[in-house]
Order: structure tokens, then sequence, then C-alpha cells
């Protein structure tokens, strides 16, 4: 069944809505959240689980800045990321809920948060590879440079790590404002894929689920493979 025919229900049952997000998206959404958690719940705690938190992370970075060229509509980098005057367009549009066109997939300003989340993470991962906490633990990257920059890395690493809980905390608060001031939970859509108030007929349906597969396949294992390359190269 393609994306398209399945927005109707058995019987002609009442439309979900648009399908907006798909699977790969989704899967990589609440991996990433997971993967984070993991890694700031083990920052001080096990290195090792610490250490694989990284990893994930690193795969799934990659993985999505592939899918956001080759993945599906709504994913992609092109879709999504807009210049300051449609950010500002945006809020204005904000000030009037009742009357401001829903977006099918993320708005002008979400966009640009989903940039600033992706490099924040990307950069904190990359960071994690050379850091030292001078005991005990060494990045696996660490020993290809010297002992003052890994202290250095380190302290932007830990510096980072205390802003990084702000900023996704802004995302969730953002979340919140659309589902208190515009009726929209922007949870759910990222569970289903569908968004409830945007109409089907005016979103080009996705491609089918069985033509996604083999280039999410592909993003996924050069994510692997870079961490893979990460491994060998750190001994």
């Amino acid at each position: 069944m393609s994306d398209a025919t399945s927005r109707s229900g058995p019987g002609g049952a009442k439309p979900k809505g648009a399908l907006v997000w798909d699977l790969p998206t989704r899967l990589f959404h609440w991996l990433l959240a997971a993967a984070v958690i993991g890694a700031w719940a083990t920052g001080e705690g096990p290195r090792q689980v610490h250490v694989w938190c990284g990893y994930a992370i690193i795969v799934l970075i990659v993985f999505r800045l592939i899918w956001g060229v080759i993945g599906g509509r709504h994913a992609r980098f092109t879709d999504f990321v807009r210049g300051p005057k449609a950010v500002a367009l945006h809020l204005r549009e904000l000030r009037d809920a009742k009357t401001a066109p829903p977006e099918a997939g993320h708005n002008a300003a979400g966009g640009w948060m989903v940039l600033l989340l992706l490099g924040l993470i990307g950069l904190q991962v990359t960071l994690g590879l050379f850091t030292d906490d001078d005991i005990l633990f060494v990045g696996p990257l660490g020993e290809l440079v010297s002992y003052d920059t890994r202290l250095q890395i380190t302290a932007i690493h830990t510096v980072l790590g205390n802003i990084l809980p702000w900023v996704i905390g802004v995302h969730v608060a953002a979340v919140l404002l659309y589902w208190i001031a515009r009726r929209q939970n922007l949870i759910r859509p990222m569970i289903t894929g569908y968004k409830p108030w945007v109409s089907p007929v005016e979103v080009k349906p996705l491609p089918p689920r069985a033509g996604s597969l083999p280039r999410a396949v592909l993003a996924l294992a050069v994510g692997i493979a870079v961490v893979v390359a990460i491994m060998v190269w750190g001994g």
C-alpha cells in the first residue's frame, strides 16, 4: 500500500490528515532524543556507555544529514530551510494563531531550530572524541592530539554540555507553545506521521515506503561506516 492510499481508513473512514513525516525521520527523532539523554545521564557515570551513546549520536547525525538530501519531501533541507524574511513572517503570523496558515512540514523558525540542534549536538559529539578527564578516560581520538589540546577541548565540551539542555529546552517550549496557542500537537505527528490539521489534498503524497527503504538503509550504512572508521582510526 502506498503512502497516498494509506490516508483513508477502511470503508472510507475519516482521514487522519496529511502524511507528513516519513518513518525514517520519525525513528531518527526519537532515537536521537534517547541517545542524547543517555549521553547526558552518563556524562559523569559509566564511560563506556557514554562513548557508545556518542557513537549512536554520530550514526544518527550522519544519517540525518544524508536524509536531509535524499529523504522524504518534508525531511529535506530544501523544504524547511528558508531565509530571515520567511522566519520573520512566520513569527508575525503567530500573533494571530487562529488565521495563521498551517505548515505541512517544519515552519521557517522550526527549520532553523533543527539546524541549530543538529549543529550543536554534532559539535558536542565531535569534541567528545578528543576529550580527556585527566584521570582515567581519553576519548576515542584523543591520542591524535596533544595533552594540552585535549584539556582545552574538554573544557569546551563541558561548557557546551551545559548550554545544550537550555537549547533543547527552548525547542520543547516551542512545541508546548504551538500546543497551547495554535492547538497543534506536534508530538503526535512525529509518532504517527500524520498532521490532522493539514489537508491531504493540499500536500503531495510521500514516496511509497518501499522506495524510501533502500535510501534509508544507505544513509544508515554511511553513518555506521563513519563510526567504524573512528574506532579503527582511534585504535
